[in-house]
């Protein structure tokens, strides 16, 4: 992985993650691919610039982000206020016992530029996860899992390497002790349909069978919200009601001590 940045390595993984999202039908639309949720999700108001990050506690990240500075990835909104990085996923309408074979080809997570790539995530569960170290400089993988095995590693070597399996459902944080500004958000699931919002809040999961579905849209600072969709065999039901508000501010409880004075 020599010389790749960021946004080539996105690029390139992008084929072992799902993309998706979806909710309240407005229509109908012929695909190439049948029986599937196609969507876009929005934020709600005025986009807020990306927060820059002091990265000068580590030399070398500080030295190879000096031109490009970092910035935060907890809040990205793209093109007509789409939002991305919301983690779209069935979470009712699918058959209790069945199970879905899982993909032979790891899902990748790498640190780049002193960042998790990509930022939020989905796996299923019995699925290999490959974590790889691209920086010239010691990384760190931490995962805050409840269900699943905890995770604590270093890597300090560009090029190293180490491969997880992660068997139980849940979504957890993903943080790296040495850099505290990098994270990233796993989803482990137990079956193939859920999806990420690319930067204009698109989305899509595909080969689902025809039936009345319960979505669930989840970002890691706006809250989650639901949907029911119901699909059409052979057709593709259009999702694109979703709309994430800022985050309100939480206010400070302001206490006035009163003194009471005798004549």
């Amino acid at each position: 992985m020599s010389g790749i940045n960021r946004r080539e390595f996105m690029g390139r993984s992008a084929g072992l993650l799902l993309a998706a999202g979806g909710i309240k039908v407005l229509a109908e639309v012929k695909t190439e691919q049948p029986d599937s949720i196609v969507g876009r999700v929005f934020f709600e108001g005025t986009a807020p610039e990306p927060k820059l990050i002091d990265c000068r506690v580590d030399w070398y990240c500080h030295k190879i982000n000096k031109k490009k500075p970092l910035t935060a990835d907890d809040l990205l909104v793209g093109k007509e206020n789409g939002l991305q990085n919301v983690f779209v996923s069935v979470k009712r309408g699918l058959p209790g016992d069945k199970k879905w074979p899982v993909p032979a080809k790891p899902v990748i997570l790498a640190h780049v530029r002193c960042m998790f790539v990509p930022h939020v995530f989905g796996i299923m569960a019995g699925q290999e996860l490959l974590v790889v170290n691209t920086d010239k400089t010691l990384e760190n993988t931490h995962g805050l899992t409840k269900r699943n095995k905890p995770f604590n590693f270093n890597q300090p070597r560009k090029g190293m390497k180490k491969t997880l399996v992660l068997t139980e459902p849940e979504a957890f944080k993903i943080k790296c002790d040495v850099h505290p500004w990098e994270s990233a958000y796993c989803h482990v699931m137990e079956h193939p349909y859920f999806a990420l919002t690319d930067k204009e809040g698109k989305f899509a999961i595909k080969g689902l069978p025809a039936g009345e579905y319960e979505l669930e849209f989840r970002h890691e600072k706006l809250g989650v919200q639901g949907r029911k969709v119901t699909l059409s065999a052979g057709k593709a039901a259009r999702v694109e009601d979703v709309r994430f508000k800022p985050a309100k501010r939480k206010r400070l409880a302001t206490t006035r001590a009163t003194t009471k004075g005798s004549d």
